[in-house]
């Protein structure tokens, strides 16, 4: 659900169509950030980014952001709508990285509405502990970029890398030194506040149609490709 696409089913076309209605005019359907994203669950996540390997900084400073800048935003007006958030890069650059993980054959796809994550969202409380679990406990293996044919092994969230100022202007110097923890935070905020949405505005039907999506993508993919190969080019040699 990224981006719209053909799609011969009326039923995607209503659920589109009914999700850019509710993000263009949420009016008195908006919500704030903390009604998705609990104390409870804030405190969940400080306790899995405390045991991380990564010994991250400042968590402190990184729970103030929270309760001052976060906590009470509007989640679709003062949110997913901050242009400010995008110019960071708080969401983009870590779901860029988690989204979808190729590890030695295997793939891993974070709990969320835009990857290709199959199981069952039925709820906030439902997906809350698939996409900690995702982010802190799955072990993916990366090839070291340093050195050739050695993998890495590691949880999702030791793969998001700080976010510079010096790159970045409009981070500024001190979200740098917490602009990991301060991506974490972002993206969890992102994919709740997308799963509320699609379960309140058509709880039956999205996960369905999302699963027919991923079976045409994803399951099927190498099948099309040369589906197409085969019938539109089979007289070329090379194909860049």
């Amino acid at each position: 659900f990224e981006y719209w696409i053909t799609h011969q089913s009326e039923e995607y076309a209503r659920l589109m169509h009914d999700v850019q209605v509710f993000i263009d005019n949420p009016d008195n359907k908006d919500f704030e950030v903390c009604s998705i994203i609990s104390e409870e669950m804030l405190q969940s996540l400080r306790k899995e980014l405390e045991a991380c390997p990564c010994d991250f900084p400042a968590l402190d400073e990184w729970e103030h952001r929270w309760q001052t800048e976060y906590k009470h935003r509007l989640a679709v007006k003062e949110f997913l709508k901050d242009k400010v958030i995008g110019s960071k890069r708080l969401i983009s650059m870590p779901d860029r990285i988690t989204n979808t993980i190729n590890s030695e054959g295997r793939i891993f796809m974070r709990p969320s509405v835009i990857s290709m994550f199959e199981s069952n969202m039925d709820s906030v409380e439902e997906w809350w502990p698939m996409w900690l679990d995702f982010m802190f406990h799955s072990q993916v293996h990366t090839l070291d970029r340093l050195s050739p044919g050695v993998y890495n092994c590691m949880a999702p969230v030791q793969m998001i890398q700080p976010i510079k100022n010096s790159k970045y202007p409009a981070i500024s110097v001190e979200e740098e030194a917490i602009s990991i923890p301060l991506q974490v935070l972002a993206l969890a905020i992102f994919d709740g506040v997308l799963v509320h949405i699609l379960n309140t505005v058509a709880k039956e039907t999205w996960q369905p149609i999302k699963r027919s999506l991923c079976h045409a993508f994803n399951q099927n993919k190498g099948q099309e490709v040369i589906s197409i190969l085969s019938r539109s080019y089979d007289d070329a040699d090379v194909i860049f």
